[in-house]
C-alpha cells in the first residue's frame, strides 16, 4: 500500500508538472488582485434598481445591469456623448436598454460584478433549463459583449427597448408636471415621489409618455424622425435619425460558438454617434462584424490586461474595510467612466451610465473641477487627457460666450453649464473658466508638462482671466471691485467681490505672474496683472471667517463651498501658516456648524460632495479623525454600489471621496508655486494604526510609497520622475536609514512656518527609500 502511495505522489507530481504553462498562470493571482477581488459584488438574485446594478464601461460606452419591472435582466445602454444636436448648449438623451428574453420563468437568479476583471456574470435558472452569462466592455473596443450558454430546452433572445431620443431634462419635467398636475397615487407605489423619476424606461411612465407626445405644449419634444429597424449583413440595427439632423445607431449581432461541452453562444451590440449629417449603419456593422470575428478569449486576455495595469497603477490599504471597499469602487468607476486618451469625451455628471436626470450637462462650478481632482493623487492622470482638451480647444466657443461689451482683448468664459462639445453661455458666475484652468495647473505640477504649462494652459488662463478684467470695477482709492455675481449656489442674488470670483481672479493673477517670470515669457501683461492684484479688493473676512460676499456672511448652510476656494483647493491661505490656519478653521467650522441638524432625526442640509470636501479639507488642517468622521457619513449616503442617491447621478460628487482619502494619506499642495512639499501620512486618524499605499502621485512628479505598522512609520519610498527639488515631512520616531543606488545629501530644515522638512538631492530618475534604524543585536 504504501509503494502504491508513493507511485500515486510521483504520477501526481509528475502529472502537474506537464500542465501548461497557461493554466498556472490562470490560477495565480497577485497581490493586488487578491485584495480588489474582496470588493466585488455579490447578488443572490439579479437586482432590481441602478443603484443597486452592475456597472461596465470603457469611458465612453457603458451599462449598468440590472431587472426592471417587467424584465428578467437588462444592460441599460448608455454612450457619454449621444446629446441632441439642437443649436446651442446640447443635452443627453436617453437611448434605451438592452433586455434578455427567455421562454420560461425565473426560478432562481444570481450575479456577480468582479472589480479586477471589469466583468459581470451570472446564471438564471427556469423552470426550462439554465443560462449561464459574463459581459464584458473592452477599453480599445466600442462594443459591449455578452457571452452565454443554455442547458435544457430554455431559448434566449436579446431585444432593444427604445427610450424616446429627446432632451432628457425635458422629458423629465414634463413628465413630472403631469403626474403633478393629475396628483397621480401610482399603486404599490404610495411614497413615490415624482423628483425622484429616474428610469424613463419604466412601464408605469408608459401611458404618461404616450400622453405627453399628443398634448399640444409638449409634442414638440417628441419632434424626432421614426427610427428604423433593419437587418444588414446579417446583423441587427436600430436607426435613430434626430430633427436637427444626426443621430444613433445601434447594432447587435449573436453567432454560436464551438464548443463541445455546451451550447455557447458570443453577442455584441454597439452604439454609434453621429453629431451632424446623415446617419448609415456602416460603422457600427463593420464594428460587430469585426468584434465577433476575433477569438473571444483574446479579447477577454487583452481586457483582462488592461485592467490589470490601470488597477495596479497605485496602491491603497486602510484599517476601515468600508473605506476600501469605496475606494476601490471608485477606482474602478473612474476607469470605466473615463478615458487615458484625447479621444474620451469630458465627463458630465452621467457618463457612459444613463439616467433620467435634471442634469443633463456638465456643470462648470464645482463638479466637474471635482470629478476630475480625483485623479490625481491617485495616480491617474491620464484620465485628465480629455479634460485638458475640452477646456483649451474650445476657446472660440468660450469667447463667442462673453458678452458683447466684455469680449476686447481675448476673453473668455465658461458659464454655469457647457455640454461635451464645449457650448455654452457666460450669463453670472464669471469665474468658472478659471476654476476649471486649476486642475491644468494642478496637471501640469504632477506630470512637469512644461509645454502644456507655458501654451494652451497659459494662453486660455489668460483669456479667462482677461473676461474678469474686462468686468472690475475701479473705486475712487483705487482698489479693484469683481462686478455683481452670483456665488455657486447660496442664493440667486447677485453680490459685489464675491469670495468665488475674489479668489479665483486672485489665483489667477498670481498663476499668470509666476509663469512669466519663472519661464522667461515676460508677458507686456505683467506689470498690469501686477497692480491688479496689489490693488484688488481683500477676500470678504468677518466674525465667523470667510464670508459670501462683500458685507454678506455665511450665514446659512448650503452644500456648496465656493466662498472656501481661497483654503481648499487654492490654497490662496496657507493653513500652514498660522494666522490662515485660524482663519481657515474658523471658516470651516462654521459651514460645518450650520449643517449639523439642531435635532436628531433631521437631515444634513448638505451633499455628498460636501462632505467629501469637507474631508479633504479636515486633512489640509491635520485634523485626521473629523476627516474620517465626514468621510463615513458621505459614504452611508450612497447606494450599494455607490451611486449618488439624490436627483442627479452626480458621478463627481463621489469619485470626489477619492481625494479626501488621499488627503489624509499624501498631500503635496503648496501656496507657494515655486516650492514642492511632500507630506506622508499628514492626516490620519487615530485609530489607523496600520495603513499602506504604494506609488501614489505628489506635485513635482513624484511616486510616493509608505507604510505605517502598529502606528510606526516603517518605510517610506520616494521616485522622481523630474528632478524637481525633493522636500519630504515625515515622521520616523527614533529616526531613519536612507538607501539607493548612490549616497544621498539629506538636510533637515525648518521653513518660515516652523514645519521640520528633509531635503533630499534626489535627481531625476533616481529613487530613495527611508526605514528605521536597524537594531543592534
Amino acid at each position: 500500500m504504501k509503494t502504491f502511495n508513493a507511485y500515486l505522489f510521483l504520477f501526481g507530481c509528475f502529472f502537474i508538472f506537464l500542465l501548461p504553462v497557461h493554466a498556472e498562470q490562470k490560477i495565480k493571482k497577485s497581490k493586488v488582485e487578491r485584495f480588489i477581488e474582496k470588493f466585488d459584488l455579490h447578488w443572490n438574485d439579479i437586482p432590481t434598481s441602478r443603484g443597486n446594478s452592475a456597472i461596465l464601461g470603457n469611458g465612453l460606452l457603458g451599462a449598468t445591469i440590472w431587472a426592471g419591472a417587467n424584465d428578467i435582466i437588462h444592460w441599460n445602454l448608455g454612450r457619454s456623448d449621444v446629446y441632441s444636436t439642437a443649436p446651442g448648449v446640447k443635452s443627453r438623451i436617453p437611448i434605451g436598454k438592452f433586455i434578455l428574453k427567455l421562454r420560461g420563468k425565473t426560478v432562481r437568479s444570481s450575479m456577480n460584478l468582479s472589480l479586477f476583471h471589469a466583468q459581470a456574470d451570472g446564471i438564471i435558472e427556469t423552470n426550462f433549463g439554465t443560462l449561464k452569462w459574463r459581459s464584458i466592455i473592452p477599453y480599445n473596443e466600442m462594443v459591449c459583449f455578452i457571452e452565454y450558454s443554455i442547458k435544457g430546452t430554455e431559448q434566449a433572445s436579446f431585444d432593444v427597448e427604445q427610450i424616446a431620443p429627446v432632451d432628457s431634462g425635458r422629458l423629465r419635467k414634463a413628465l413630472m408636471a403631469l403626474i403633478n398636475e393629475k396628483n397621480l397615487k401610482i399603486q404599490e407605489k404610495q411614497n413615490w415621489l415624482p423628483r425622484k423619476v429616474i428610469d424613463f424606461s419604466d412601464p408605469i411612465y408608459k401611458p404618461l409618455i404616450e400622453e405627453l407626445k399628443i398634448r399640444d405644449h409638449s409634442a414638440d419634444i417628441f419632434s424626432y424622425p421614426v427610427p428604423i429597424r433593419s437587418k444588414e449583413q446579417g446583423i441587427n440595427c436600430l436607426t435613430q435619425p434626430l430633427s436637427k439632423g444626426g443621430g444613433y445607431v445601434i447594432a447587435w449581432s449573436t453567432i454560436e460558438e464551438n464548443d463541445d461541452t455546451e451550447n455557447k453562444y458570443l453577442l455584441a451590440y454597439t452604439i454609434d454617434y453621429f453629431k451632424s449629417g446623415q446617419v448609415n449603419t456602416t460603422k457600427a456593422i463593420n464594428t460587430i462584424k469585426k468584434a465577433l470575428n476575433k477569438n473571444f478569449s483574446i479579447t477577454v486576455k487583452k481586457h483582462r490586461k488592461w485592467w490589470n495595469k490601470f488597477l495596479s497603477k497605485s496602491f491603497v490599504r486602510t484599517p476601515d474595510e468600508n473605506i476600501n471597499k469605496f475606494y476601490w469602487m471608485q477606482i474602478y468607476k473612474m476607469g470605466s467612466a473615463m478615458r487615458s486618451d484625447f479621444k474620451g469625451q469630458l465627463l458630465d455628471q452621467i457618463g457612459p451610465w444613463f439616467r433620467a436626470t435634471p442634469k443633463t450637462k456638465i456643470w462648470c462650478n464645482t463638479n466637474v473641477e471635482i470629478a476630475y481632482q480625483s485623479t490625481m493623487t491617485a495616480n491617474h492622470l491620464e484620465l485628465l487627457k480629455p479634460y485638458i482638451k475640452a477646456f483649451t480647444q474650445n476657446t472660440i466657443k468660450f469667447h463667442n460666450a462673453v458678452p458683447e461689451e466684455y469680449k476686447h482683448d481675448g476673453a473668455l468664459a465658461v458659464g454655469r453649464i457647457m455640454d461635451v462639445y464645449g457650448n455654452t453661455n457666460s450669463n453670472w458666475e464669471y469665474a468658472n473658466l478659471i476654476w476649471a484652468m486649476h486642475n491644468i495647473w494642478l496637471y501640469c505640477r504632477y506630470t512637469d508638462d512644461e509645454n502644456l504649462l507655458t501654451g494652451k494652459f497659459y494662453n486660455t488662463l489668460k483669456g479667462a482671466v482677461q473676461y474678469m478684467i474686462n468686468r472690475l470695477e475701479k473705486d475712487e482709492n483705487g482698489i479693484y471691485h469683481t462686478q455683481m455675481d452670483l456665488t455657486p449656489e447660496y442664493d440667486y442674488n447677485r453680490y459685489p467681490d464675491t469670495n468665488y470670483s475674489l479668489s479665483l481672479l486672485k489665483w489667477g493673477l498670481q498663476t499668470l505672474i509666476f509663469i512669466s517670470n519663472k519661464m522667461d515669457i515676460n508677458d507686456l501683461q505683467c506689470k498690469e496683472w501686477e497692480n491688479i492684484l496689489k490693488n484688488l479688493a481683500p477676500l470678504p473676512v468677518g466674525g465667523n471667517g470667510l464670508m459670501v460676499a462683500d458685507a454678506l456672511p455665511f450665514d446659512k448652510s448650503h452644500r456648496y463651498y465656493s466662498h472656501l476656494l481661497a483654503f481648499y483647493p487654492l490654497r490662496i491661505l496657507n493653513p500652514d501658516n498660522p494666522i490662515d490656519h485660524n482663519l481657515c478653521k474658523l471658516s470651516y467650522n462654521q459651514w460645518d456648524k450650520l449643517a449639523t441638524p439642531l435635532r436628531s432625526g433631521k437631515k444634513y442640509k448638505w451633499d455628498i460632495f460636501s462632505y467629501f470636501g469637507a474631508a479633504g479639507m479636515a486633512a489640509w488642517l491635520y485634523e485626521g479623525n473629523i476627516a474620517y468622521k465626514q468621510l463615513k457619513i458621505a459614504i452611508k449616503k450612497l447606494t450599494p454600489n455607490t451611486f449618488y442617491k439624490g436627483r442627479g447621478p452626480d458621478l463627481g460628487s463621489v469619485f470626489f471621496g477619492v481625494t479626501g482619502i488621499n488627503e489624509m494619506l499624501l498631500q503635496s499642495a503648496t501656496s507657494d508655486p515655486d516650492n514642492y512639499r511632500i507630506k506622508i501620512f499628514p492626516a490620519l486618524p487615530d485609530d489607523w494604526q496600520n495603513v499602506k499605499f504604494d506609488k501614489l502621485k505628489a506635485q513635482g512628479n513624484f511616486n510616493v510609497s509608505a507604510e505605517l505598522q502598529n502606528g510606526i512609520l516603517e518605510k517610506v519610498k520616494i521616485t522622481s520622475l523630474a528632478g524637481k527639488p525633493c522636500n519630504v515631512e515625515m515622521y520616523f520616531p527614533e529616526g531613519f536609514e536612507a538607501s539607493g543606488k548612490r549616497g544621498f545629501i539629506i538636510k533637515r530644515k525648518k521653513d518660515s512656518d516652523n514645519r521640520v522638512y528633509y531635503n533630499i538631492d534626489l535627481k531625476k530618475g533616481e529613487t530613495i527609500t527611508f526605514t528605521p534604524p536597524k537594531q543592534n543585536p
